[in-house]
């Protein structure tokens, strides 16, 4: 299912918002991510969520693991228990240590993978990092509007 973020969040660079995420499906490919049907990305905020959904296409499911004030806008799309032992990609433009720290509980182990760069004629101008979670052991927190009030 597709995300729909309101135009209204958009901030920043509006040139370098415009740049799409599209590199990054590739690049997960050639790594062997998209072929495995037991993953999962979890992205740091809403604005990262919408560029890798529509990145992705819905080839992998996105959730937000982050602030609930930003956690708030996005719609948790997926049960938390269907994503029960299953990986994770963690991708973001920043991934903070004490965000890090939070996730880290949750899973067997999280390492990290080279980073993903792409912009506009072959320029650098996004990174992403990215990071492996191995194996979900309990439920990340969903984030509903009702409940987070």
């Amino acid at each position: 299912g597709k995300l729909l973020f309101p135009a209204a969040f958009a901030h920043g660079d509006p040139t370098l918002e415009a740049v799409e995420w599209g590199p990054l499906r590739a690049e997960l490919k050639a790594r062997g991510y998209l072929d495995r049907n037991d993953m999962f990305v979890i992205a740091p905020n809403w604005m990262d969520a919408g560029r890798i959904d529509q990145a992705l296409d819905g080839t992998l499911p996105v959730t937000v693991f982050g602030d609930l004030t930003e956690a708030k806008n996005f719609e948790f799309r997926y049960d938390p228990k269907s994503l029960l032992g299953r990986d994770a990609l963690i991708i973001g433009r920043a991934i903070t240590p004490d965000r890090l720290a939070r996730l880290r509980p949750f899973f067997q182990s999280v390492e990290e993978l080279p980073p993903v760069s792409f912009g506009r004629s072959g320029m650098r101008e996004i990174e992403l990092h990215v990071m492996l979670a191995k194996k979900l052991k309990t439920p990340l927190p969903s984030y509903d509007a009702k409940r987070a009030g």
